[in-house]
């Protein structure tokens, strides 16, 4: 979509490439960040006992 009248055409999709591009750059990041202190090997464990507890107290209660 373009907005406004002014000489120079303002096209939305552009922001939104924008936007994609900073989450994407900001995730790789994180990524290296939490890989490279090896925490990911560290909380995997935890995650999954998490989300064994709440999904078998959901499976109990039926």
């Amino acid at each position: 979509m373009i907005k406004g009248n002014s000489a120079i055409d303002y096209y939305d999709w552009v922001d939104y490439a924008k936007g994609i591009g900073i989450i994407i750059v900001v995730y790789g990041h994180v990524a290296r960040g939490v890989f490279n202190a090896r925490m990911i090997i560290n909380k995997v464990d935890t995650i999954v006992s998490l989300f064994d507890l709440v999904f078998d107290s959901a499976r109990r209660s039926d």
